[in-house]
């Protein structure tokens, strides 16, 4: 019984492209699994928002690849499947020849073992402790141990000359999942589409008539109004999840948080500007606040209650007016008052006031001033 050398290889191929299919199918579970909180799936621990985003960044063509090719997310795929195809062709060679048949098992298998142990070094290179354990772990369970089992099921298949079967099966479902992706891929680029124009109508038709009349009143539940119909849509910057909608933190800033500021400003009213101070709890369990909008809008009111250059009837004007007179007389205090980074970072190095630092809310002004001091 003999086979030509293009046989060989092509069996070769195919069988170690099943390996490949049949080790994608272990690791589904793995990529797709449901949400915590029961809120859509995951895909790699994305949910359908995750995916709807990547997809819209990617583009459709780049994001299938991605998926479709889910095994070689690690260099270590690649490295495990060229040593089990150098197994196959080797042990189909001694399968034609009927010599030593066994060698279709053992050469596979073989070869496949060695691909991964050395992924299994190279996964363990510059690690230590309980670190190289994990790494190990996870090698083992994710790459070698399904690689091995596939590649012995594969074996066994061209050993009883039943390669025919797992070969069209295989490429059968191979075909249906591709065309599940593609498909997938369109309907979230549609499903986008959709929401991008009833975002626009939302905008037009509820939100900017809330802001101009809540402003207009003065009415901060109005404001309130625009915040809970910003949540039934997720539409804010935080969520309980890691991930934030596209246009989430635009239209949060834009029409709730300018809201609450622009009536704070026409009531020159400084405790309405805590509101936009308000926590938010992260998917983490992180808590966290806005400060430098919180920021903004304190130096809004005092642009407009101050008595200081009432000659500008500008905002930016009179803001670039009171940091010169901030800079003349070395006053820090008014440079906080406006938030100004380097003015404060300028008056802390003429002064030898390194203190004064602290009083920028957020850490990397405060290590840029700091920096500043070091000139």
């Amino acid at each position: 019984m003999t086979e030509d050398k293009n046989s060989i290889f092509e069996k070769s191929i195919l069988a170690s492209f099943c390996c490949w299919v049949l080790v994608s199918i272990y690791k589904l579970p793995f990529y797709v699994k449901h949400s915590f909180g029961g809120f859509g799936w995951d895909v790699e621990g994305k949910s359908f928002r995750e995916l709807q985003k990547e997809i819209i960044e990617l583009g459709l063509i780049k994001w299938i690849f991605k998926y479709l090719f889910a095994a070689f997310y690690s260099f270590f795929d690649i490295i495990v499947l060229i040593f089990i195809f150098i197994g196959f062709y080797l042990g189909l060679k001694f399968f034609y020849k009927n010599k030593f048949k066994f060698l279709l098992f053992v050469l596979p298998l073989l070869l496949g073992f060695l691909g991964f142990f050395f992924t299994l070094l190279l996964g363990t290179i510059g690690t230590s402790g309980i670190e190289t354990a994990f790494a190990a772990g996870f090698t083992i369970a994710f790459i070698g141990l399904p690689y091995l089992f596939f590649t012995f099921i594969v074996s066994l298949m061209l050993f009883f000359k039943k390669e025919r079967f797992l070969f069209r099966g295989v490429g059968v479902f191979f075909f249906i999942f591709l065309l599940g992706v593609i498909g997938f891929g369109v309907y979230i680029q549609m499903r986008s589409s959709r929401e991008k124009e009833e975002l626009e109508v939302l905008e037009k038709s509820l939100l900017q008539p809330l802001k101009e009349e809540a402003i207009n009143s003065r009415n901060l539940d109005l404001c309130y109004k625009i915040k809970k119909e910003l949540k039934l849509r997720d539409l804010v910057p935080t969520s309980l999840r890691y991930y934030i909608q596209p246009g989430a933190t635009r239209y949060w800033s834009e029409y709730y948080q300018s809201c609450i500021e622009e009536i704070a400003v026409k009531l020159r009213d400084k405790s309405i500007c805590e509101i936009l101070g308000e926590e938010m709890r992260m998917a983490d369990g992180t808590v966290i606040r806005d400060e430098k909008r919180l920021q903004n809008c304190y130096k809004r009111v005092f642009l407009n209650t101050t008595d200081l250059c009432k000659e500008f009837l500008e905002e930016r004007e009179k803001e670039k007016c009171i940091k010169n007179i901030a800079l003349t007389t070395l006053n820090g205090e008014l440079c906080v008052r406006i938030y100004d980074v380097m003015c404060i970072a300028e008056i802390a190095k003429r002064t030898n006031n390194p203190d004064l630092c602290r009083k920028l809310i957020d850490f990397n002004d405060y290590l840029k001033c700091l920096e500043t001091l070091k000139k």
